[in-house]
């Protein structure tokens, strides 16, 4: 076993950091960084990695992999640097408290793109600071927020267009506000917690993507936008989505869903967003609309409209 103790200072290894198989390395109990500079994979974890309090940064000059480990900061280009942009790709799933993505000073941007893995983020606060010269791509992946006590924004900076999460997952306690705006290309899933939009807008789906634009939230929790936020949900052609609770189609026992303005469709791709589950009910607090070529099925369900008197429902 190896540690990095209160004594031990922030380290920089400008190659690769390995530690090999029946080895374990701890972090130690103080605030402190790792710096891994090299490109390529520069962290070899064949054995045991406990971070504790260290943060690791990545800070490659060229394509770098991420390893997939529990991490308690992780970051990615978060030297300023006048080279070119430099995108860091999760190799495996990773867990960490709090995620950094590029570096304000930067002269050009550095993305982490997440692959096809879950990036489960655990911290509170404002957990994910995607900084002014910070990419995200959403590739086909998982972002799972986790904390244990909610968090004050998602992100620092809007997650829509080519910053979108792919799947976005809501699974801890507490009050998760989404302080930006945001866009899931897939599909967005409450299952534990309270996801409250406030006014930003939401995106769930894409045209790009088959079968998407499901938003789930569990029976005992909550999805909440206010009335002048807006909420859209697109789909693929030919394709069907659906509201409701967190079981395959919806099915089950919903939590509240309570919505600004909610769009089905952008008026040129056909679909179905079906109103899933157990004796479904929504409010719309805002405009309900159904654009052209998207069919809402509501079944056994109750859409509550509380929009202007008059145009409630297009």
């Amino acid at each position: 076993t190896f540690g990095a103790d209160a004594g031990t200072p922030s380290t920089t290894v400008d190659n690769v950091f390995t530690i090999a198989a029946n080895a374990t390395f701890n972090g130690g109990s103080t605030n402190k960084t790792m710096t891994l500079a090299g490109s390529g994979t520069p962290f070899a974890r064949n054995g045991t990695f406990t971070a504790n309090a260290m943060d690791v940064n990545y800070i490659g000059s060229s394509a770098t992999n991420v390893t997939g480990a529990t991490y308690d900061g992780l970051g990615v280009g978060t030297t300023s640097d006048g080279g070119t942009g430099v995108t860091y790709t999760l190799a495996a799933n990773a867990t960490s408290s709090a995620v950094t993505i590029g570096h304000t000073s930067s002269t050009n941007n550095d993305t982490l793109d997440a692959s096809s893995r879950t990036l489960t983020i655990s911290g509170s606060g404002t957990p994910l600071d995607r900084t002014s010269k910070g990419v995200f791509e959403g590739g086909t992946s998982n972002v799972r927020y986790t904390s244990g006590s909610g968090v004050t924004a998602l992100s620092s900076a809007a997650m829509t267009s080519s910053n979108a999460y792919y799947s976005l997952e809501i699974n801890g306690t507490g009050t998760f506000t989404a302080g930006v705006a945001v866009t899931a290309d897939n599909e967005l899933n409450v299952l534990d917690g309270n996801l409250i939009m406030s006014s930003n807008a939401l995106t769930v789906g894409s045209t790009g993507v088959t079968n998407s634009g499901s938003l789930k939230v569990a029976s005992g929790d909550t999805f909440n936008q206010s009335p002048v936020g807006t909420t859209t949900i697109l789909g693929s052609a030919s394709g069907s989505n659906c509201l409701g609770s967190n079981g395959a189609s919806c099915a089950g026992t919903a939590g509240t869903l309570v919505f600004g303005g909610l769009t089905i469709g952008d008026g040129a791709t056909t679909f179905t967003t079906t109103f899933g589950g157990t004796t479904p009910s929504t409010t719309v607090d805002g405009i309900f609309r159904v654009r052209e070529r998207a069919t809402f099925a509501a079944g056994s369900g109750t859409v509550n409209l509380k929009g202007p008197s008059g145009v409630s429902f297009i």
